[in-house]
């Protein structure tokens, strides 16, 4: 919906400038559409409320701080909040008038295009409210030093010092502000569904229409993407933010849901340079053969930041010990409300031991500050997702497995987890962790292999089919050693008396040993004679011909003579591959 621009409410500036910025026609900062946003927004749905942080004197407009104090006090009573109701209000307080009567309420209500983006414009009306202060401020030290009397002393300096180092913001009152009753709108109005970055292509693990598959990666929630280093992290979530814009299927399976689809996406890289970023990015394009229109799109909706090499912390250690906001994340803030464009869909940090604050992979204290950091990047207009990459412990490495490396009140504070798993040539993916959803169980991994320019993709059908192939190749060798180390060390021994007594003589552990032997036996390479109290095992007098086979392969097949491989005397050993594997046979000379 394109929006008209707000008229002229009714007494506007609240700070005024001074006679040489009115002389230059300057007005203090304001947005007026931000502020008709909110307003328009709590008009139409008053539970969004706590999403807005705001007092009546944030607003430029005096005429909407009227309305936004009788829409407070409205929902504070529990009564219902629409024109009527606050137009009623007003009216009482004899105050309709002065914002402008029913009209300008009805003009309000039509201002904002979306509900879902009130949490950014109130930041906004906020932020600039807060400069309008800090003009105010300087004016009145200004004022003070030009109309000071001869003699002040040090103690007026001391307090204008004090002055200027006090906080230009008032103090916020938090649970003031999300002080509310639930109401019974919110128990009988069915909610708005829940909005998914990501969805899966199945419902239940069922096949259906992607567009209602199960919810994986929720919209407006911090989470992690954790693995080892090298595992490819830095470009899965390249290839995530590409998919997101395009509107492609992430890894060729999860959907991007329809509400994420085409909006701006931030790759924050604290460990790459520009020609590294170009570089992913090229290869990304390459590998998923993107349309001349999709590259366009790309280009204009994907922003980089090179920063391998600049300290961005989100939080600092202040004086006393605290933690406080850098201006890396005030800037960061700014820069994603300022530039929003069509509105942010993900917000991504890589890697997080960058961005995170002093001590918050060891500290439970600074690891939830860091995660209410990371929150705060969600209320930017789109309430985009914020994903951080995170590396995997030492202990998980050695273990095979992944985790978040840290203190648990990393993983616990964020809404969603997702990990890759290295195995062998291949990356598994999995969602371990989600708020919102049921976790991937681990057979609904998804495999992937890497290509030369380092695209992560799942492989084709006939790429499984010959690696499976492979894998039951080499199980089937390494079943066939097994089996000629058994049988090799039962010929040099000449007999045993029991499977577990092979294991042994062949140096191997029990439960493989008496596998081995459990297979050399059922292909005739092994026999047990003697009695059941005393049986013996022996390598059997008979070779049998693999399948297929009418004799001895040249290639396969030697030779020897004496006792090698502890043969009798005046036999030969013949060393044949039977099946897949390879032992010793003894024979009789003719």
């Amino acid at each position: 919906m394109t929006t008209a621009p707000i008229s002229s409410p009714r007494p506007l500036a609240r700070v005024q400038a001074d006679p040489m910025a009115r002389a230059a026609g300057k007005v203090p900062p304001h947005d007026l559409d931000a502020e008709a946003a909110v307003l328009s927004t709590l008009l139409l749905d008053v539970r969004r409320l706590p999403q807005v942080q705001l007092r009546a004197a944030d607003f430029y407009s005096e005429a909407n701080g009227r309305i936004y104090s009788a829409i407070v006090e409205l929902a504070a009573d529990e009564r219902a909040v629409d024109t009527v109701t606050v137009a009623g209000l007003l009216r009482d307080r004899q105050r309709l008038a002065s914002i402008g009567g029913p009209a300008y309420l009805a003009q309000i209500v039509d201002a904002t295009p979306s509900v879902a983006n009130v949490s950014a414009h109130a930041e906004r009306v906020a932020q600039l409210a807060q400069r309008r202060r800090l003009i105010d401020r300087a004016h009145r030290i200004a004022a003070e030093g030009y109309d000071a009397p001869e003699g002040w002393d040090a103690e007026a300096v001391r307090q204008l010092a004090e002055v200027v180092a006090a906080p230009v913001a008032p103090p916020a009152d938090p649970i003031r502000s999300a002080w509310r009753p639930v109401g019974l709108a919110a128990l009988e109005t069915r909610p708005e569904p829940r909005r998914w970055l990501l969805r899966h292509p199945t419902r239940d693990w069922q096949p259906c229409d992607p567009a209602y598959g199960d919810g994986m990666l929720p919209l407006g929630k911090a989470g992690v993407l954790s693995a080892e280093g090298g595992a490819g992290k830095t470009q899965l979530l390249v290839q995530l933010a590409v998919s997101i814009i395009t509107g492609r299927r992430w890894l060729d399976h999860f959907v991007v849901g329809a509400e994420a689809r085409g909006k701006r996406v931030l790759l924050a890289l604290a460990e790459e340079d520009a020609e590294e970023i170009d570089r992913r990015c090229y290869d990304v394009a390459a590998a998923l053969q993107l349309t001349a229109d999709e590259r366009a799109l790309v280009a204009s909706r994907l922003v980089a930041l090179p920063l391998a090499g600049t300290p961005v912390a989100l939080l600092r250690r202040a004086e006393g010990g605290s933690l406080a906001e850098t201006p890396e994340l005030a800037s960061l803030r700014r820069l994603l409300t300022e530039d929003a464009g069509e509105g942010w869909a993900l917000v991504v940090l890589d890697p997080l031991s960058r961005w995170a604050g002093p001590d918050a992979e060891a500290e439970n204290e600074a690891a939830t500050r860091t995660v209410q950091a990371l929150e705060s990047l969600v209320r930017v207009p789109g309430g985009p997702t914020v994903l951080c990459a995170a590396h995997s412990s030492k202990l998980a490495r050695r273990t095979g497995t992944v985790d978040t490396r840290g203190v648990t009140a990393i993983t616990d504070g964020l809404r969603w987890e997702g990990q890759l798993r290295v195995v062998d040539a291949e990356v598994h993916f999995r969602q371990a962790k989600s708020n919102y959803s049921r976790p991937m169980p681990e057979s609904r991994e998804i495999e992937l292999v890497r290509g030369a320019d380092g695209v992560l993709r799942v492989p084709s059908a006939d790429e499984r089919d010959r690696r499976a192939a492979e894998d039951h190749g080499a199980a089937e060798r390494a079943i066939g050693a097994d089996v000629a180390r058994v049988v090799d060390a039962l010929a040099r021994e000449r007999q045993a008396s029991s499977v577990d007594a092979i294991a042994g003589l062949a140096g191997m552990k029990l439960t493989a040993g008496r596998r081995a032997v459990r297979l050399a036996m059922d292909r005739g390479l092994i026999t047990r004679v003697g009695t059941a109290r005393e049986p013996l095992y022996r390598v059997c007098e008979e070779t049998p011909i693999p399948p297929g086979t009418s004799g001895r392969p040249a290639d396969v097949t030697r030779e020897t003579s004496g006792t090698p491989g502890g043969g009798r005397p005046g036999r030969s050993g013949t060393s044949r591959d039977v099946g897949t594997s390879s032992h010793w046979i003894e024979q009789v000379d003719p």
